[in-house]
């Protein structure tokens, strides 16, 4: 088993960390391939099970869009043929048309048609909760960016507290064939094990046992209690 991880010295912010620690106490056999960035991706000449994506800072993005960009056909030939892709926090971004920061723009990777319009001057902090094919996701979000243009994008779940793509926008992240990019910050992987046991189960076409899941779901049942309690989801 393949796994591998895209710049991982710059896509490791909040907490990211903790998603590649779930992958390998759970798939301790596996290989983990940790590639720099400006390398050629090893998923574009061999076959890999899971490609990772992290969260990063606003000028990183810029520079995994240089970076990725002449692999574009790749990226979206190998998700048209249910290659297993997980983007983490902010790093969903990149896959839109462009990004625009005051009087900037950045083309993205152009793989979907959403626009991100990222506010330096106003964070947008929740707690959120999405239903999913997988069941209720749990996480925070805490960014400058809004999307727009949504309308085509495949959505991966509809949200039941907090915000979506934008405030007024209740559905969130991507989820196309086997390739799910999503905002939360959590890690996700840990934050929510019935979630990360199904997909990879899925993804790899067998059983997958995640490492302390029970510990791991009983967390998440306590979060989830947290979650129906509290009435107020959004704030500066």
């Amino acid at each position: 088993m393949i796994i591998e991880w895209l710049n991982p010295e710059g896509t490791m912010l909040f907490g990211d960390r903790g998603n590649l620690d779930v992958l390998k106490t759970t798939f301790p056999e596996a290989t983990f391939i940790m590639t720099p960035l400006y390398s050629i991706p090893h998923f574009t000449q061999h076959p890999v099970d899971l490609v990772c994506v992290g969260s990063m800072n606003e000028r990183m993005q810029e520079q995994m869009i240089l970076w990725l960009t002449p692999f574009k056909e790749a990226l979206t030939q190998r998700i048209q043929h249910d290659q297993g892709m997980l983007w983490f926090g902010n790093s969903c971004e990149i896959l839109g048309h462009k990004i625009i920061h005051s009087n900037k723009e950045t083309l993205g990777l152009n793989l979907y048609s959403f626009v991100v319009n990222q506010e330096s001057i106003k964070r947008y902090n929740a707690l959120v909760g999405i239903e999913t094919k997988y069941g209720l996701i749990l996480g925070h979000k805490s960014t400058f960016s809004l999307f727009t243009k949504t309308e085509d994008t495949p959505s991966f779940g509809k949200v039941v507290h907090g915000f979506g793509h934008h405030l007024s926008d209740p559905m969130e992240g991507i989820h196309d064939h086997h390739m799910i990019a999503c905002s939360l910050l959590g890690p996700l992987l840990a934050l929510n094990p019935h979630f990360a046991q199904l997909y990879l189960s899925e993804v790899l076409k067998k059983e997958v046992n995640l490492a302390f899941k029970d510990d791991l779901i009983l967390a998440y049942e306590a979060k989830k209690k947290d979650f129906e309690t509290i009435k107020h989801y959004i704030y500066d």
